[in-house]
């Protein structure tokens, strides 16, 4: 099925005979589906990873740093070259290089770099492959018809015993074809990855800044064939590993979601319409066949010596300057978003420069695939027995905390899905052996057991079953297992196609029209207010919002459950709602080890402006947009009241 992962931007005459993947999102040899599509075409293969083309918060730069250290030493044992890049024109010409594949991301700045790519392979005879290593099923597979969350969940439950077992075994090279010696030295890399508040202009600077692709002066604009029609209807919240979690009652609609689906509709859908009426009522006949133009108040006025042709030309001259105007005016809102964006980056640089904030940070967990590895374990032998119970209570903190490894690629959710399902059909639950079972599954291409695939395929189709709400196993084992997966695969996927189809996936113009109305109509409620400062150092009169506040600053993580509140919470303290999401969105891109990725952004718009769900009843402030009390945690905020942000005796 690999074929279902491969996009050739462009193609060469030739089969290529040296290889670069440039490898941004997927930083790892084990189950990585576009290194093993290198290794396909030809065995002289670079491993090589240029720093300004990952996007990460200080956080997430040691992170990363971390994983590659470890990465470099795999890419050694297996004899595969490791090249940190400095610029890709002289790696080219240096090493004869005709094709380039790069891992699939959604993200603008990813997309920024694939154009600026395109156009350096196209003039320079480069095959330019993208592959999707990232997902268990495919992004081309939903892609094209995706309406709603609903069709989302649906199919890729329909297409997840097809690639669940998929896994791109890479084996170890019989001698290293190139010497790497002198070109993969890791110190500073850190400085070199592309600081997440830095100025969003990819147009000038997609490159990184250094100008390293020759002929290439400005960067391209992002190709955006996405539409923005969520129609939404599920119930679920952001949590730490990219999924949603439902709350408050939601368990029956989950259930009957596939036949609700198009249930609850939204005013965008009938304004769409409304819209498409008005312009075809501009230009009609009356019953005798002549030609008439409405002109207001339901009259209409005949236009002498026009034809029907001329009539409808004149029509859709009126849809094209509304339709324009409609595009100018909304220019002007993006333009007046991104100034104010610009101007929250800045602050909050110099927010964190002026109290210090980065010294307190105290990562609790390290970069790398064994990592990953060692934090899946501890969470399947320790958390996921009790995980669909205390999954919400940040008291307990059952999360697994793979949810960073996984982001960074620096672990495949393949392997994490995988290792979750042998726990469950592991009688013994003998963890250590479910993840080892994983680390040693071979690329189902390559498997011949008729009668390993059958009971495969029958686990599969129960673990969807379950997944779907359907019929399937109650035991315990089972419940734990269907709860992290709905997490960990389907919301983690659906916030992809998510991300795909919205050019706008992290600011409030991203959001439906019904969501953009609802808060736009309660602007003038009364509201609380606080400085930028006092929301990063978590000195609000809000217990549980600083203790996840404190909690995201010092450690690089904040709990599902209370991430949820932390930004719906916002919404009550900014006079506009563009601005509690440009904000919510920063502060998460610029404290947590999960920012910076489409899980988080989908989170941030579910909590904040109801993307992917639906409206609930009118409340004061955020209006149709579902609300939450708190987070019933008090063991969880008295942990954190004694931690203080900003320099020692800092008021």
């Amino acid at each position: 099925m690999l074929n279902h992962r491969i996009e050739e931007l462009h193609r060469i005459q030739h089969k290529p005979k040296i290889v670069l993947y440039l490898s941004r999102r997927d930083k790892r040899i084990h189950d990585n589906a576009a290194l093993f599509y290198c290794y396909t075409l030809t065995d002289r293969v670079i491993f090589g990873i240029k720093p300004e083309y990952i996007v990460g918060n200080y956080m997430q730069r040691r992170f990363i740093a971390e994983g590659l250290a470890e990465l470099k030493g795999a890419c050694r044992q297996h004899n595969i070259p490791f090249v940190l890049i400095q610029r890709i024109d002289e790696l080219v010409r240096t090493h004869c290089i005709d094709c380039i594949v790069v891992d699939h991301s959604p993200l603008r700045y990813s997309r920024a770099v694939d154009d600026q790519l395109y156009r350096y392979c196209k003039s320079n005879c480069i095959a330019l492959v993208r592959v999707d290593a990232h997902n268990i099923v495919p992004y081309a597979v939903v892609k094209d018809d995706v309406k709603s969350s609903s069709a989302v969940k649906k199919r890729l439950l329909e297409r997840f015993g097809e690639f669940v077992d998929e896994r791109y075994l890479v084996e170890r090279r019989e001698c290293m074809w190139m010497s790497d010696d002198g070109m993969n030295d890791l110190e500073g890399v850190e400085v070199r990855i592309r600081d997440n508040l830095e100025d969003e202009d990819y147009e000038a600077n997609e490159d990184g800044g250094d100008g390293e692709i020759e002929g290439e002066e400005d960067g391209g604009k992002e190709k955006e064939d996405v539409e923005n029609d969520e129609d939404g209807g599920e119930g679920y919240e952001a949590n730490e590993d990219g999924g949603e979690e439902e709350i408050e009652g939601e368990d029956e609609h989950d259930k009957n979601e596939h036949e609700d689906e198009h249930e609850d509709e939204h005013d965008d859908e009938h304004d769409d319409e409304h819209d498409d009426e008005e312009d075809e009522n501009n230009v009609k006949s009356d019953n005798n066949g002549d030609n008439t133009e409405r002109i207001g108040g339901g009259q209409t006025k005949k236009r002498k010596g026009e034809t029907t042709k001329s009539t409808a030309e004149h029509g859709g001259a009126n849809k094209k300057g509304r339709e324009e105007g409609k595009r100018v005016k909304m220019d002007k809102k993006m333009k007046t978003m991104k100034t104010r964006a610009k101007m929250y980056r800045a602050q909050i640089k110099q927010i964190i420069q002026k109290h210090d904030l980065y010294s307190q940070y105290t990562p609790r967990l390290t970069g790398g695939y064994s990592n990953a590895c060692c934090t899946l374990s501890t969470f399947i032998q320790n958390n996921l027995p009790i995980y669909d119970k205390y999954r919400n209570s940040a008291d307990r903190d059952v999360q697994s905390s793979v949810s960073a490894y996984v982001n960074d690629g620096q672990i495949s959710a393949g392997d994490v899905v995988r290792a979750v399902i042998q726990w469950g059909d592991d009688k013994h639950e003998d963890t250590r052996k479910s993840v080892k079972n994983t680390k040693n599954t071979k690329n189902t291409k390559n498997t011949k057991n008729t009668k390993n695939t059958k009971n495969t395929r029958k686990r599969n189709t129960g673990v969807v079953q379950e997944m779907a709400g359907g019929t399937g196993q109650n035991d315990a084992k089972s419940v734990n297992v269907t709860t992290y997966l709905n997490e960990i695969f389907v919301w983690r996927e659906t916030a992809e196609y998510f991300i795909l189809r919205n050019p706008n996936y992290d600011n409030f113009y991203g959001a439906l029209k019904w969501a953009q109305d609802t808060l736009t109509a309660h602007l003038s409620d009364q509201r609380q207010h606080y400085t930028l400062d006092q929301l990063i150092l978590a000195r609000t009169s809000d217990p549980e919002w600083n203790a996840g506040q404190k909690q995201m600053v010092i450690t690089g993580k904040m709990h599902g459950y209370v991430r949820m509140y932390w930004a719906k919470t916002m919404l009550y303290w900014f006079d506009r709602p563009e601005d509690a999401v440009t904000v919510g969105c920063l502060l998460n891109d610029t404290f947590s080890l999960d920012g910076n990725d489409g899980n988080g952004y989908l989170g941030i718009m579910w909590c904040m402006v109801g993307s992917m769900d639906q409206g609930f009843a009118e409340k004061s402030v955020v209006g149709k947009i579902r609300s939450m009390k708190g987070i019933k945690a008090k063991d969880y905020v008295r942990r954190w009241e004694c931690y203080q942000l900003g320099r020692p005796n800092e008021k």
